[in-house]
């Protein structure tokens, strides 16, 4: 698991099922996904907040929407020679990017050097509108690894 791993996405099959064979229980919830923006929290999380999101002019965030929500998958290896952040500047303006993906893909920059507009679809389109948490936290997974090897399960 990478570093802050904090939920699985509901349509993670193989660690649900992991979880599942070895009664680790687990919650599937629905949260709140908001945004902070000039000082203020605002949820962004289905069509409607979006078509309301304040910050937005009419037709950025027209832009937005249908960036947002594609139709068809991508044949992702074109996509990985694509920069992200200039991508997104270009397609939905300087100013929805600013307000929405500026400071996130900023901070993951840290972890890479660059961000590919494959590994930023990937992560849209893989999004599941609930989440899934394990009813301990992940901090208690070494019970689930202790179950695994207690049925000869092996970690290398």
């Amino acid at each position: 698991m990478e570093k802050h791993y904090h939920h699985w996405l509901t349509n993670d099959e193989h660690i649900l099922s992991l979880a599942r064979e070895i009664n680790h229980n687990v919650l599937i919830r629905r949260p709140k996904t908001s945004v902070y923006v000039h000082k203020e929290m605002y949820q962004l999380d289905s069509p409607a907040t979006v078509l309301t999101f304040p910050k937005l002019t009419w037709l950025s965030g027209c832009e937005w929407r249908q960036f947002g929500t594609p139709q068809i998958q991508p044949v992702l290896e074109p996509l990985e020679k694509i920069n992200a952040a200039n991508f997104l500047r270009q397609t939905m303006g300087k100013n929805a990017y600013q307000l929405l993906w500026s400071r996130n893909l900023k901070i993951i920059w840290c972890l890479f050097s660059d961000i590919s507009l494959a590994w930023f679809w990937a992560r849209i389109n893989k999004r599941t509108p609930s989440l899934a948490y394990p009813e301990v936290a992940f901090g208690n997974l070494l019970s689930m690894v202790t179950t695994i090897e207690k049925r000869g399960g092996t970690f290398s």
